[in-house]
């Protein structure tokens, strides 16, 4: 209502209708101050220099350590050029014609040539170094370091030329005789502490496919139970930590199957259970929680106490050294301080036995036995069946076996009678040659179709590839003699 002088004029404010002040059976619509407590417990506080510390920390200890050293060596060549930048302020047109001088001049500290695999792990460990400060160029791709590639694989080749490269850093195998030395020796058994603290991590190497010395360090109490399975039969499973081919990156990358050791009912001195449950037996009640170390120390002075062990935590160093340890004192290898003074027939100090050597033996007995690298995979642990192919070498006794027939004397056992059924890759015939073994080998080339009998077998039609089937006929003592056919050769002579 406006009265009739405008200078009177008065404003009405109509203000809109509020709802109601909510009751007791409604919520209040005023926003409330959550608890932040489960935040903090949710969420733990962290900084930068934190993420870049956990990063580091979770990184192989091995490859971690061969970083360090392999750039400890770069940085004295790089002293003598008088560098004294880090690498990765170095630019890389500078960086790659230091780098090919450095893998043509490096040499041990004892003057004599590197390895030249030992070579390789030095060009990689500058490439992990330099990625892990945005270096912004990578080694193995960059057009920048195309001359550090080509003296390193120069250096390579001459280093093969000078005989180089012959295999003989890696750790010899295990033989059946050394198992037998180890255990009749008493560094393998039941006996003693130490001796069960070695046959324990013994067969955890040869029946979970366990590697070196981190996997097996990292092993905690609870990881390994004590099961049975419908029958009745005892066996011990464990559960699978961070491994080499199973990091945790990939959530797919399982074992196959549960990692398991049955009974050895025939021998219990060899028995993994019976190991274990002694093994458990004799451990301190108070250091047997799921969480504390596998493998412990054992008591100085076994015979004032019921325990063998206490509780204290197997160093890295020692349980690194268990096999190089149990073979010098069985006498499978001779301890030589002076390499130099080692006889030319003395096999025993030439082997290298290492901790990988027990791993390397549950390979190859599985190879030698024919048990498909399929399921030799699902054992050892490795990623793929390729990698099982590097383990899986001709053994020594064989390799003597098959020498043999070289220059005659070949044993009856190598021979076998041996049928080549062969499909020609153009005209699809097949050619059958007899011979005297008792293996037969079919070759289908590629874009032909095995025979039939194969296809009845698999299920479908299989083309190309190579099938060596075994057969093992009994020698007829009578057999049947048969007609010769005269063969009259047509000749084309023109002078006939």
């Amino acid at each position: 209502m406006y009265d009739s002088d405008d200078s009177d004029m008065q404003t009405v404010t109509v203000l809109p209708d509020l709802p109601p002040p909510p009751t007791n059976n409604e919520k209040s619509l005023q926003p409330v101050q959550k608890d932040t407590t489960k935040y903090v417990r949710q969420f733990v506080p962290i900084d930068e220099e934190e993420v870049d510390i956990f990063i580091a920390n979770q990184e192989n200890r091995g490859t971690l350590k061969k970083t360090t050293s392999d750039l400890r060596t770069l940085v004295q060549f790089l002293e003598k050029k008088n560098e004294r930048r880090e690498i990765h302020n170095i630019p890389p047109k500078e960086l790659n014609i230091l780098l090919s001088q450095f893998f043509i001049s490096a040499r041990k500290s004892d003057g004599e040539n590197y390895e030249p695999a030992t070579l390789k792990g030095q060009f990689c460990s500058f490439n992990r170094f330099l990625k892990r400060h945005d270096y912004g160029h990578d080694l193995t791709k960059s057009i920048e370091f195309c001359k550090t590639r080509d003296a390193l694989t120069a250096k390579q080749v001459d280093l093969k030329k000078m005989g180089k490269e012959n295999g003989t850093g890696k750790a010899d195998v295990l033989t059946d005789a050394d198992i037998d030395a180890l255990f009749s020796s008493g560094q393998l058994g039941l006996s003693n502490p130490t001796a069960l603290l070695h046959t324990v991590w013994f067969c955890n190497t040869v029946y979970f496919g366990l590697r070196g010395v981190t996997e097996h360090y990292q092993m905690r109490w609870g990881d390994v139970k004590l099961c049975k399975d419908h029958k009745n039969n005892e066996y011990i499973q464990m559960n699978e930590r961070n491994t080499k081919t199973r990091t945790g990156t990939d959530v797919k990358n399982k074992r196959e199957i549960p990692q398991r050791a049955w009974a050895n009912l025939t021998d219990q001195t060899r028995c993994p259970v019976e190991a274990y449950k002694l093994y458990k037996s004799k451990r301190p009640v108070n250091f047997s929680k799921p969480e504390d170390p596998f493998y412990i120390q054992e008591n100085t002075n076994p015979n004032k106490s019921t325990r063998w062990y206490k509780s204290q935590i197997v160093g890295v160093n020692k349980l690194g050294k268990f096999m190089k340890i149990m073979a010098e004192k069985s006498g499978i290898i001779k301890e030589v301080e002076n390499r130099t003074e080692i006889d030319d027939q003395d096999e025993g100090a030439e082997r290298h036995l290492t901790n990988h050597s027990a791993r390397r033996f549950m390979l190859q007995k599985l190879d030698d036995a024919g048990v498909e690298h399929n399921h030799i995979k699902q054992i050892s642990g490795h990623r793929n069946i390729q990698s099982i192919s590097s383990y899986s070498k001709l053994n020594p006794s064989k390799h003597k076996e098959i020498a043999s027939c070289i220059l005659g004397g070949c044993d009856d056992r190598i021979q076998a009678s041996q049928t080549l059924v062969t499909i020609d890759n153009n005209m699809g015939e097949r050619n059958v040659h007899q011979t005297t073994t008792s293996e037969r080998q079919i070759s289908v080339g590629q874009g032909q179709v095995a025979p039939a009998g194969l296809n009845y077998i698999f299920g479908a039609p299989i083309y190309g590839g190579t099938f060596n089937i075994n057969i093992h006929s009994v020698p007829d003592n009578n057999p049947q003699q048969r007609k010769r056919r005269r063969v009259i050769f047509d000749s084309d002579s023109s002078q006939e």
